[in-house]
Order: structure tokens, then sequence, then C-alpha cells
């Protein structure tokens, strides 16, 4: 069964869905889905026929897609993790972690593939652990001024940025961390 249908203009926010068929059907356009967290789907996380922003969201455990768009849809500052595939269709993905592939859509400016640890997946909080590299790598206009402070000036990804929820960046001298971005590149930083 569909969890939730957004339809013209609406909101999907602040939820956390589990065990239905698709979490979020977006049939109608303008809509917004953000601060979500979608998970174990027997089919996909989200699923846009309209036209939607898909922001700041943790799609992960999702059977067959985490995100498909048979309409267009935006992704952006969203960790996708363990679905079939991750983003699948008419996707523009900016500043996403997309550790399960891309199907007809293409990586983004500032997307990666690395694999996040969950501060406790099995009961279902998948609020980030610290040192994670999904930390303050979001799109760098958009508002993380909700984050425990230090935030790294970035908001980061997945269903917590930008909230008070948000993992605090690494400590200055506290270390690097390494990560194989979408290319395949091992990248190094703070």
């Amino acid at each position: 069964f569909v969890m939730i249908t957004a339809q013209n203009d609406s909101s999907v926010r602040g939820l956390s869905l589990s065990g239905g068929s698709i979490g979020i059907r977006v049939t109608g356009t303008g809509v917004t889905v953000g601060g979500d967290v979608v998970r174990n789907m027997s089919d996909a996380g989200i699923e846009v026929s309209g036209s939607a922003t898909i922001v700041n969201n943790t799609i992960v455990l999702n059977a067959l897609v985490g995100l498909r768009a048979t309409g267009a849809a935006s992704a952006r500052n969203n960790i996708l993790q363990g679905n079939g595939v991750g983003l699948s269709g008419t996707i523009v993905s900016t500043y996403n972690s997309v550790n399960d592939g891309y199907f007809n859509c293409s990586i983004g400016t500032g997307d990666m593939n690395v694999l996040v640890v969950f501060t406790d997946a099995a009961a279902g909080d998948f609020r980030e652990m610290d040192l994670q590299p999904t930390i303050d790598r979001g799109d760098p206009a958009d508002d993380f001024s909700l984050e425990p402070s230090p935030n790294g000036s970035r908001i980061n990804l997945g269903a917590f940025g930008n909230t008070i929820l948000a993992r605090a960046s690494p400590v200055a001298g506290g270390g690097s961390l390494a990560w194989v971005d979408a290319g395949g590149f091992l990248r190094v930083g703070p």
C-alpha cells in the first residue's frame, strides 16, 4: 500500500515511514518532500509522477528503488543507501549521498557514494553517527542555522540536516575523513 499521497503544492515533512509498498507517492506538482526518513518499503521509498523537490531525506532499505521519478524531481541533500537502486528516472541530483547507484539519470554536482553509519538502524534511529562523511556536505547555499555548534557553516545531508538533531561537525584537529565520491575517487577532508 501507498503510505502518503502528495498532491498539488503540498509538503510532506518530518515523517518516519516504514513497511508499505511505496512510502510517499507524489502525483501533484509543486510538492516538497523534506526531513523524512523513508525505509523498508517493498517497492519504492518515494515515487514522483508529478513534480517535486526532494530535500534532506534519509531514504534507506527500500527493495526496488529509493527515489523513482516518471515525472520530474529535483533531489538535494539526501542520503540514499541500501535500496535496490538509489535514483531512477527524470531526476536532477545535487549534493546527495547515493550509495546504491543511478538508473536513467546522472551523478550530479556534489554527489558522493559513501556508506553512512547510523546511530541505531535496527531500532529505526537513522541519525548519522559522529564523523560521517555526510556531515557538512550539503548544498553550500542551504540554511544550516538550526544545527548545533560546531556546525561547519554547511548543512548536513539526510533527514536531520538543519535540525537540532543534526550531528555536530568534527572539532578542529580531530582528524580527517576519507570517502569514495560518486566518481569512484578517494577524497580526504575535514
